[in-house]
Order: C-alpha cells, then sequence, then structure tokens
C-alpha cells in the first residue's frame, strides 16, 4: 500500500501539531484569600512619638506597558502607553503609635496565583508631626513562594 507523499506530510505535520498539545497545566488554583505578616524594622533605635503612624501596604505594580482606559487627549499616539499606570491598593494596614521597632504587620487580601507569580511589593511609611519620615526604599516583594513566610521590611529615613 502507497502513500502519496502529500498525504504524508499532511498527517507529519497533523502529528507535530499536536504533540505540542501535550503538555496541559493541570495544578489547581491556591486560595485566594491570603494572608502576609512580618515586621517593620529601622536600622537605628527609634522611639515615635505619639502622633506616630505606621502604614503598611502591599501593592501591584503598575504596569508601563499598558495604555491607560482613557488617554490624555494631548499625548501623541505613540506615547499613549507609555505613562505609567498608577499602581493599586491590594492591602493596607494603619499601625498608630507603634510601640517599639521592629512593629509587626498582618495584611489580609485577596490576589490569584498569576498574580502573585508575577509579585507583589510591600511598602513601609512612618509618619508624625504632618511628615512622612522613614519609608522603604529597597523593594520587597511578595511571590506565590514567598507568601506563606514572615516578610522583613527595612525602612529608612527620608531626606
Amino acid at each position: 500500500m502507497k502513500f502519496a507523499p502529500l498525504s504524508l506530510v499532511a498527517a507529519s505535520g497533523l502529528v507535530l501539531a499536536l504533540a505540542g498539545c501535550g503538555h496541559l497545566e493541570h495544578a489547581r488554583e491556591g486560595d485566594p484569600n491570603r494572608v502576609v505578616t512580618g515586621t517593620v524594622n529601622v536600622r537605628m533605635d527609634l522611639m515615635p512619638p505619639a502622633d506616630a503612624k505606621l502604614t503598611v501596604r502591599l501593592v501591584a505594580p503598575a504596569n508601563v506597558t499598558a495604555a491607560p482606559a482613557q488617554a490624555a487627549p494631548d499625548l501623541v499616539i505613540g506615547e499613549r502607553g507609555s505613562r505609567a499606570q498608577p499602581e493599586q491598593i491590594v492591602a493596607e494596614q494603619d499601625i498608630p503609635v507603634p510601640t517599639s521597632m521592629p512593629a509587626p504587620f498582618r495584611l489580609e487580601f485577596r490576589a490569584s496565583d498569576a498574580e502573585l507569580r508575577h509579585g507583589l511589593n510591600i511598602e513601609a511609611r512612618l509618619s508624625w508631626g504632618g511628615r512622612m519620615r522613614f519609608r522603604t526604599f529597597e523593594s520587597q516583594v511578595v511571590t506565590l513562594e514567598t507568601v506563606a513566610r514572615p516578610q522583613t521590611v527595612w525602612i529608612e529615613a527620608v531626606r
């Protein structure tokens, strides 16, 4: 029984096309209700005054490559996607007058596995007297692998 060369090429193309479907992701999504815990530390002995407030946020980083939902009319069409989008606050905790440093925090939030694969940032700010005095300068990223571990966030003086 002889096969025409065209049907042989078509059959091998079909086999190769279907071979690409051999690996499909079958892992279940994790529970989207999540908690991240940790401490906020400062690199000096610090006893904050009575009106101090520590704010800890979990933030989804801005998507710089995405075009805004409604671009500003004065932008050239080629520049419409170049403006950074605002960060989205996923969770926030205000700790009035932290009694000691390091100060513990607990953030409850909802995030899919896909969002955590991209990473979420932890920001911390210590303010008093109407001014921000300390904040995070180095990125503290929470991912799918690190969400269950306690996080250590360092804040430094704002100059």
